[in-house]
């Protein structure tokens, strides 16, 4: 027999300390290689196939479904490579690999599995309206500010010729698109341990790409600059949430994955809102970067992107308030939902018991001086019968019937409730001074509406049976007879039962 142990999620999330340990020693390596350009490329290979290889053991080990997961694994290989052919290339000539190179497209082909899988792990998210602006909102503004800080800086350094212009240009466009899917990846998933590696590793080389622009155009970038941390971290962090047992849960639909609804997405929380704020601080964010020299195309730029995202947020607040309004739509339904539940029978859809002392006690508090309504207790003889005979499903049939016909043949004012079983009790309202020929009216059409005959059964096969039950009822009279809702049932269930016994007499005497 064969034993198949799924990996313990405690285990998995041990091996990132550990995994991060090792990430940083060999950044810390690289540093102190500081002094032998041979030893800092070999450790920069090392640490880019290290998060590969962490990268790999997490899809391996924890099996996440749909291609999102192998898709990033693929882009970060990719990015590895174009590492591999710069380090290789810097080894074997002593400088740096020309502008542009094989090592520029395995670069901004890896942008593409990267963006894949992250648009993958959106979709499965299942994100709402509110979903959508919110990340047009901050990938607008974010955006806005990595295309100032990078674009401008990148494609002012390397412009030799066409194709170089347009490789120049097309890195801070990738990262513009990454910033796009990667906010909105952010607002539509629930955050756990893999979506805040993802989310922070990405950042890590966004910002990245900004800092080494900068240090590109000022020509001052360095193999020992700082700035190659951040894509080492970028690398340690993608494979830190591969590892967590979490990241599952970003190729799955959320409402697997995650225990929650779509409905529960859009949610303005404290984390978005601070998100949306700094957003509206992109278009001034960018004003500082262009300096005092920024071109009248740039700053037209700048405007029609603050414009786009103060109508985005116009549009955002009014999501809100539609969401409130449905929000209040359904609780108001649900408060009406809880209150039928709790004053309604089930099965005959008549008030229950506690409607019924509710009515009883408004027409006490109602009722001036002189004023009486009356209260008639009402039983159904011969049903025992029924559900002993054909059963509770032609018994519960009966019970329907018969509080619709009851229904039907008292006055519009008055009111019938199931009290239970195959109890009824109706209450007379506005009775005149003198009752008696009134409720006499009313205690007729009560039991001419429960005698009628009952069929049921299948007309096809012949097997049909009618019944006909009879009615034992009592009565009660306010004020003559009680005070309050209790003593006027007690008193008209009391007379029920001097009914029904004198009905029994008249029959055994027949």
């Amino acid at each position: 027999m064969v034993v198949s142990r799924s990996p313990s999620p405690r285990a998995g999330r041990a091996l990132i300390p550990l995994f991060c340990a090792v990430g940083g020693a060999l950044t810390g390596a690289y540093y102190m290689l500081s002094n032998s350009a041979t030893g800092q490329h070999v450790v920069y290979q090392l640490i880019g196939l290290w998060g590969v290889g962490g990268l790999a053991y997490g899809v391996r080990r924890h099996r996440p479904a749909g291609p999102a997961w192998p898709l990033v694994l693929m882009g970060l290989m990719l990015w590895v490579s174009g590492d591999g052919y710069w380090n290789v290339y810097r080894l074997v000539t002593g400088v740096e690999a020309p502008f542009p190179s094989p090592a520029d497209a395995l670069y901004l082909l890896a942008y593409v599995p990267l963006l894949a899988g992250i648009v993958i792990m959106v979709r499965g998210g299942k994100p709402r309206l509110a979903d959508i602006v919110d990340a047009l909102i901050i990938g607008l503004a974010m955006g806005l500010v990595v295309w100032f800080a990078a674009i401008h800086p990148t494609t002012q350094t390397h412009r030799p010729s066409l194709v170089s212009a347009l490789i120049a240009d097309a890195y801070p466009t990738m990262d513009y698109l990454l910033v796009l899917a990667l906010a909105q990846l952010l607002v539509s998933r629930v955050r756990n341990t893999a979506l805040m590696w993802v989310t922070s590793a990405f950042v890590t080389v966004l910002v990245t790409d900004v800092v080494y622009a900068w240090l590109r155009s000022s020509s001052s970038f360095t193999a020992s600059s700082l700035v190659n941390a951040g894509y080492f971290g970028f690398y340690v962090m993608l494979g830190a949430a591969a590892l967590s047992p979490s990241m599952g849960s970003l190729s799955e639909p959320i409402t697997v994955a995650e225990g929650r609804t779509s409905a529960d997405s859009g949610h303005l929380t404290l984390v978005r809102l601070g998100l949306l704020s700094m957003a509206l601080l992109a278009s001034p964010g960018a004003l500082v970067l262009q300096g005092s020299g920024g071109d009248l195309a740039s700053l037209l730029v700048i405007a029609a992107v603050g414009a786009v995202v103060s109508l985005l947020v116009l549009v955002r607040l009014s999501i809100l308030f539609v969401e409130r309004d449905r929000i209040d739509d359904r609780r108001v339904r649900a408060e009406a939902a809880l209150q039928r539940m709790a004053y309604h029978d089930w099965l005959t859809d008549l008030p229950n018991r506690s409607a019924l002392i509710s009515a009883v006690d408004r027409e006490i508090a109602d009722a001036t001086s002189g004023q009486v309504f009356g209260v008639l207790f009402v039983d159904l003889d011969g049903f025992k019968e029924v559900n002993d005979r054909f059963g509770h499903t032609d018994g519960d049939q009966v019970l329907r019937d018969t509080a619709s016909r009851l229904g039907q043949a008292v006055r519009g004012d008055d009111i019938v409730a199931r009290h239970g079983g195959d109890e009824f009790v109706v209450l007379l309202r506005g009775l005149p001074e003198d009752p008696a020929d009134t409720v006499r009216s009313a205690i007729e059409r009560v039991r001419a509406a429960v005698s009628v005959p009952v069929a049921f059964g299948s007309a096809q096969s012949g097997d049909v049976v009618t019944i006909t039950l009879g009615a034992s009822v009592g009565v009660a009279l306010y004020p003559a007879d009680g005070r309050n809702a209790q003593e006027l049932i007690r008193v008209a269930d009391g007379r029920m039962y001097s009914d029904k016994t004198a009905s029994r007499g008249r029959a055994d005497a027949a």
